[in-house]
C-alpha cells in the first residue's frame, strides 16, 4: 500500500494513494495534485510517498449448510 509522507506533504497533496495487487509486476508511479495556491517542486530524493508491505492472509474457506446461532454478550 502507498501512503503520503505527512512530513513533506504539509496539506499540499491529496492523501489518497492506493493498493498494489500482489501479482502486479510493472513499475509503480504516483500522481501528485497540488492543492496549494503556490507552486511546489518535487526534487529528486524528496520523500513524498512511502510503501507499506503487508502480509496477505488467504485462509482455506469451508462451505457449510447452516450456522449455529450466535450469542451476543454486551459489555458490563
Amino acid at each position: 500500500r502507498l501512503f503520503p509522507v505527512l512530513k513533506s506533504s504539509g496539506n499540499r497533496f491529496s492523501d489518497v494513494l492506493g493498493v498494489i495487487d500482489a501479482d502486479y509486476r510493472n513499475p509503480v508511479g504516483i500522481v501528485l495534485f497540488n492543492h496549494s495556491v503556490t507552486d511546489f517542486t518535487v526534487k529528486p530524493g524528496d520523500r513524498v510517498t512511502q510503501m507499506i508491505v503487508q502480509v496477505i492472509a488467504t485462509p482455506e474457506v469451508a462451505e457449510v449448510e447452516d450456522l449455529e446461532a450466535t450469542v451476543w454478550r454486551l459489555p458490563r
